[in-house]
C-alpha cells in the first residue's frame, strides 16, 4: 500500500506545551523550549513505534491488487472518504462500504460483498485533529 499526502499535516505533535504545563507533568522550572523538544521527541517516537501517523492529512492511497482482495486497509484513520477509483472508474458510494473508524474499505457488487481487482486509488482525509491544530475544539 502506498499513501501520499497531498495536504500534509502542519502539526504532528501529540500534545502542546500548555497541556503539559496545565497537567503539572514537568517541573515549573523546566524551560518551554525543553518541554517542546520533549514533546517533539516523544511524538516522533510514538509514530515510529506504532508505524503510523496520527495527524489528520488528506492524500491518495493506491493499491495494486494482483489477484483479488475483499478489503483494503486505509493507512490514516479515522477516515473521511472522498473518492474511490477502481481500474480508472470512479465508484458510486453504493459500490463500497467504509468502516471509517478502523479504515476498512470493502467492495460491494449488486448488494453483496465482492472483491477489489487491479489498481484501486482512494482519495481521502484521515487521522485525528491534534492539540494545537486550528480545528482543535479545546484550542490548546
Amino acid at each position: 500500500m502506498s499513501f501520499v499526502a497531498t495536504v500534509p499535516a502542519t502539526n504532528r505533535l501529540l500534545t502542546t506545551v500548555l497541556n503539559v504545563r496545565t497537567r503539572g507533568s514537568v517541573p515549573t522550572t523546566t524551560p518551554d523550549e525543553t518541554v517542546a523538544m520533549m514533546i517533539a521527541s516523544g511524538s516522533s517516537a510514538v509514530e515510529r513505534y506504532t508505524e503510523r501517523v496520527f495527524a489528520r492529512e488528506e492524500g491518495i492511497q493506491t493499491e495494486r491488487i494482483a489477484s483479488c482482495a475483499s478489503r483494503i486497509l486505509l493507512e490514516r484513520v479515522p477516515v473521511t472518504l472522498i473518492s474511490v477509483v477502481e481500474n480508472g472508474v470512479e465508484l458510486d458510494p453504493t459500490g463500497y462500504d467504509l468502516d471509517a473508524e478502523r479504515g476498512i474499505l470493502t467492495r460491494v457488487v449488486s448488494d453483496a460483498y465482492g472483491n477489489w481487482t487491479g489498481t484501486v486509488t482512494v482519495t481521502y482525509e484521515g487521522g485525528y485533529v491534534l492539540p494545537g491544530d486550528p480545528d482543535d475544539p479545546d484550542g490548546a
